[in-house]
């Protein structure tokens, strides 16, 4: 621990996650600042409206150009249970506005001045680098976040709406091992999936070059929808 101009300098072990948003440049060219912005703003607040953000458990959140930071005041399992719940929100608040992002939650020590926003640390890295690592349109745990919660409640084995990320060709130059990705099952309407149908959306407005990462989307989806299928009915 030290001290600088900053005030006390030290890391401490925390949840972080990290969205990149893309198509982010062609977004901006497209679209005139005054609807892009509100779109966003839109998300955040409905986020922090459902969560609590603010609040003394809540998460703090940070926004540059494309890239979206939601971080834990510290690495409790009540704060796993928040930032989890914020950052899967805002994942599915940009997909229903049809706007492709891809994330990763993870767990380490992280310094952070929001004031000054300044974020430094193991946390940021890993999460970055599994952030951008992906070759579809998800939101992954980390292995980091793995290990931490293996054999606490948290398992990530017993969370309903994740499931180990099985395919080596979805993160690319980054081990898939103890990897866990959001399933998009939390929602039905009318006995479907409507983040399909979004996912299905972008891809036709992405152009070829790009379909490749709504492919390996909608192939896990369907993976693991067929696979909670066959288990209700085996049940």
């Amino acid at each position: 621990m030290s001290t600088s101009a900053f005030g006390e300098v030290r890391y401490i072990d925390r949840w972080f996650c990290y969205f990149d948003l893309l198509g982010f440049s062609r977004l901006a060219e497209d679209q005139d600042v005054d609807e892009i912005i509100p779109t966003y703003e839109d998300v955040v607040r409905q986020v922090e409206e459902q969560t609590g953000a603010k609040s003394k458990l809540g998460v703090s959140s940070s926004w540059f150009s494309d890239t979206f930071i939601f971080f834990s005041r510290g690495g409790t399992d009540r704060e796993f249970a928040a930032i989890e719940q914020a950052g899967r929100l805002f994942f599915q608040g940009l997909l229903a506005k049809r706007i492709p992002v891809r994330g990763a939650l993870t767990y380490g020590k992280l310094y952070s001045r929001v004031d000054k926003n300044i974020f430094v640390g193991p946390a940021l890295i890993d999460a970055y680098q599994y952030g951008e690592c992906q070759n579809w349109v998800g939101f992954i745990l980390t292995p980091s976040v793995h290990s931490r919660c293996r054999g606490t409640v948290l398992d990530l084995d017993q969370r309903p709406h994740y499931r180990r990320v099985e395919s080596a060709k979805i993160l690319r130059g980054k081990p898939h091992e103890n990897v866990y990705a959001f399933t998009f099952s939390n929602v039905s309407v009318g006995g479907k999936n409507p983040y399909l149908g979004y996912i299905r959306e972008m891809r036709g407005a992405a152009g070829p070059e790009h379909r490749k990462k709504y492919d390996n989307t909608e192939a896990f989806l369907l993976r693991h929808a067929q696979a909670s299928r066959r288990t209700r009915a085996s049940a």
